[in-house]
Parts: structure tokens; sequence; C-alpha cells
């Protein structure tokens, strides 16, 4: 989905268990938008793996608005990376 993240999860109507979107440096507010939008839908957790690496980023799982303060905060050198997304237990 590079590239159409956003209206790929725009066309969610409840959330999955857990889902993954690629993020750019040269495209954080698209990111934060899709942060926004995964919250909305019931999505409570999230973290970030950079470029291919195979580890996580962040120790544990984070609300959005921290995964989202982290993604403006990093050098544009950092490239991109992909956000993980959890959902609340049913």
């Amino acid at each position: 989905m590079e590239g159409f993240e956003d209206a790929v999860l725009a066309g969610l109507s409840r959330p999955l268990p857990a889902l993954s979107f690629e993020f750019t440096t040269i495209e954080r507010d698209l990111a934060a938008h899709c942060l926004d939008r995964l919250t909305r839908l019931g999505f409570t957790t999230f973290t970030v793996a950079l470029g291919d690496e195979m580890a996580f980023a962040l120790d544990g799982w984070r609300p959005a608005g921290e995964v989202a303060a982290y993604l403006r905060a990093l050098p544009h050198e950092a490239n991109s990376g992909d956000v993980y997304a959890r959902a609340r237990p049913a």
C-alpha cells in the first residue's frame, strides 16, 4: 500500500487485531493522519520499526500521541519505517 496508506486505512470500518503501515520522513503529516484515523477506529497502542530493521525502535507499545511525537522528532535521514498498531482486545 506504499503511498496509499491513508486511502487504504480510510476504507476500514472497524479495527483488525493488528496492522502496520509504512511512513516516510518526507510525509510525516500523512503518518500523523493515519495514527489519528486508527485511534478513531479503536486501535490503542502503537510502535515503530525504522528502515528495514527487524526490531522495534521504541520500548513497549505507546499511545498514538507519543508515536506521532517520535516520528516528528526523527531526523530526515531516518527516511522511512513502519508503524505497527494493535486494537484493544474485544
